[in-house]
C-alpha cells in the first residue's frame, strides 16, 4: 500500500517520485493506493501520480485508488486511468486487491 497525506504541493515532488520509484509493480501485483488524508494534490504531483497507475495498469496491475477528501481532476477524471478502482475507504481498496491476489495464478 502506499499512502500520502498532508499537502502534496511541489516541494514534496522529490519524495512522491521517490515513493512511486521504489513501488514499480511486478507484472500482476495488486496494489493500493491511498491519498485519502491528503489535503491538497497540486497539478504536477497529481500528473506524476496518473503516469504511475497507468504504467501499473499496462502491466496487469489491479489498482485500488481512495482518494483524497477534494479530489484533483486529474485523479478523477484522467482516461488513462479509468481502469483503476477508485473506493471511499482504504478498507474496501484492501478488499478489492486481496479479492484480485486471491485470483491470480501465483496466489499474489
Amino acid at each position: 500500500m502506499i499512502t500520502f497525506a498532508g499537502e502534496l504541493a511541489m516541494p514534496r515532488y522529490p519524495e512522491v517520485h521517490g515513493v512511486l520509484e521504489a513501488a514499480k509493480v511486478s507484472k500482476g501485483r495488486p496494489l493500493v493506493l491511498d491519498l485519502s488524508a491528503a489535503i491538497h494534490v497540486d497539478p504536477m504531483i497529481a500528473g506524476e501520480i496518473v503516469l504511475f497507475v497507468r504504467r501499473s495498469l499496462r502491466y496487469g496491475a489491479t489498482v485500488a485508488i481512495v482518494p483524497p477528501p477534494h479530489p484533483n481532476e486529474w485523479l478523477t477524471h484522467a482516461a488513462s486511468i479509468r481502469e483503476a478502482h477508485f473506493r471511499e475507504t482504504r478498507e474496501e481498496a484492501l478488499a478489492l486487491v486481496g479479492a484480485a491476489a486471491g485470483r491470480s495464478p501465483d496466489g499474489g
